[in-house]
């Protein structure tokens, strides 16, 4: 029964990722920590985002456009993980949750405000500097998402599918080395990740139900959905706290 209430879990979050891109931790995580032991819920829901992006990716048939902030983010986040890692692994608790939310609430607000003026993109160093620090608050908190969702929604014309391939893009590459890290480090139990293959019919059934409402969404109604999705992940972040 337990595994069944995953798999309806992982029906409703693929569709989810597939018609906004982003979003597939906040329905999936909550079901796999009720459900898995301890320690396999977190790379369950790294090995499933990845199964499913990279599955998305391959379906899209297109490459992702990738703007300077995309490459300095995926090039340092993965070192900022592994920093948070071995060297800050201290600082898990309730003071960093709650700072991180409050950081993100933050820049979902300053992202809506200015969204109707002319916005200078953040550039490969500003996204290589928001890289380490996402990576490494994703590391300490498994929540990085709707900080990716954030940055990769700053400017005020983002939106449709050039967003969704960004964003399953920077999924997969930092849910690999999430999963990668714990592996070689040890800090959760990757069998995990075991359960996340089991769980691919259920992605794929959920990610296909999800393709009717991507084509819905217009690239402005897009960009406030994800915006919002990354607001949702300052809940996720509080409820841990």
């Amino acid at each position: 029964m337990s595994f069944v209430v995953l798999a309806l879990a992982a029906v409703v979050c693929a569709a989810i990722q597939r018609a906004i891109g982003v979003g597939y931790s906040l329905v999936l995580l909550p079901a796999a920590i009720a459900v898995l032991p301890d320690g396999q819920a977190v790379p369950c829901v790294l090995a499933a985002g990845v199964l499913l992006s990279v599955g998305l990716l391959v379906a899209s048939r297109g490459r992702p456009q990738l703007d300077d902030v995309t490459r300095g983010l995926l090039a340092f986040a993965p070192v900022g993980q592994l920093v948070a890692l071995l060297v800050l692994g201290g600082l898990r608790g309730t003071e960093l949750r709650v700072a991180a939310a409050a950081v993100l609430l933050l820049g979902c607000a300053a992202a809506l405000i200015g969204r109707r003026g002319p916005r200078r993109p953040p550039g490969r160093v500003g996204g290589a500097v928001a890289g380490l620090g996402m990576g490494a608050v994703g590391a300490l908190t498994a929540v990085i998402g709707p900080f990716v969702a954030l940055l990769l929604t700053l400017e005020a014309g983002t939106g449709g599918d050039a967003l969704r391939r960004r964003l399953w893009l920077c999924t997969a590459v930092l849910g690999s080395t999430a999963l990668a890290f714990a592996a070689l480090l040890g800090t959760s139990d990757v069998h995990g990740a075991l359960v996340a293959v089991a769980l691919s019919p259920a992605l794929f059934v959920g990610a296909v139900a999800g393709t009717p409402l991507a084509g819905r969404l217009e690239p402005r109604a897009h960009r406030l959905t994800v915006l919002a999705i990354a607001a949702a992940g300052a809940a996720t972040l509080l409820a841990g706290a």
